[in-house]
């Protein structure tokens, strides 16, 4: 994928809310862009790398173990549409992206409270920091008020960590790294490393309370790791039909 592509591409996952149910663009065949070393060390950044199995140490685990995800995302024409009403095919993508929970439960050693994790993708070079919320915050609740209709709280939409350590997290194929949403993946095998921190020794000089724990801390008590296999197999079939997107921003 060259420079000038994600350019376009992060245009694009901005216009049309990027990381939920929207298609994937395909790679186009577009005009280099010359960028300086720190611009392009910034663009690469926020997109995922993709590792190869003999990349990622898959000795240490027992595939018998991996936890496996499914899915079935349909392949359609993408389409373009400009402000002028004019429409541009782009070839085949997706009509979605992965948008899915797995359960972890805590670590058996775990014997404090946890105040934040991180996330590591080995695969797709993706961290996520989370912090922690009350347990009851991973599941959908009911409120019964007397009187009232009961009142519905939503469960999760985004990763989410609970003080025990047991955690929710919110898997996505998209390129794009947004860690405050999901945890990027690709098909087939994905190396995690899950690390829990506990106690807070060294904040940053300026914190920012908006951010929380796993950003304003430095350096913490690490309380476990875990790591594991994740799985990831999606049946990608073409059908017929498009799906259009609107690019245009006035």
């Amino acid at each position: 994928m060259t420079v000038s592509f994600k350019l376009f591409a992060l245009f694009l996952s901005t216009s049309i809310i990027a990381g939920c149910n929207v298609a994937k663009v395909p790679d186009v065949k577009v005009p280099d862009v010359k960028l300086d070393a720190d611009t392009e060390k910034l663009l690469s950044s926020m997109y995922t790398c993709d590792k190869k199995d003999s990349e990622l140490d898959l000795s240490r685990f027992d595939q018998r173990d991996a936890l496996i995800v499914r899915d079935k995302i349909e392949s359609k024409q993408l389409v373009f549409v400009d402000c002028k009403g004019n429409k541009t095919a782009f070839g085949m993508a997706p009509t979605r992206k992965l948008n899915q929970f797995i359960t972890v439960e805590a670590p058996s050693e775990l014997k404090e409270k946890v105040n934040f994790v991180q996330i590591e993708n080995s695969r797709t070079c993706s961290v996520q920091k989370v912090d922690a919320k009350d347990d009851s915050l991973l599941e959908e609740q009911i409120i019964e008020v007397s009187g009232q209709d009961p009142i519905k709280l939503p469960g999760p939409t985004s990763t989410a960590l609970g003080i025990s350590g047991k955690m929710k997290i919110l898997l996505s194929d998209d390129t794009m790294k947004f860690a405050s949403l999901y945890l990027n993946v690709h098909d087939n095998n994905n190396t995690l490393k899950i690390s829990y921190y506990g106690k807070c020794l060294k904040y940053r000089d300026v914190k920012n309370e908006k951010l929380g724990e796993s950003y304003n801390c430095l350096e913490a008590d690490l309380l476990g790791e875990t790591q594991m296999l994740v799985s990831v197999k999606i049946e990608r079939p073409e059908v017929a039909g498009t799906v259009e997107r609107n690019t245009c921003t006035k």
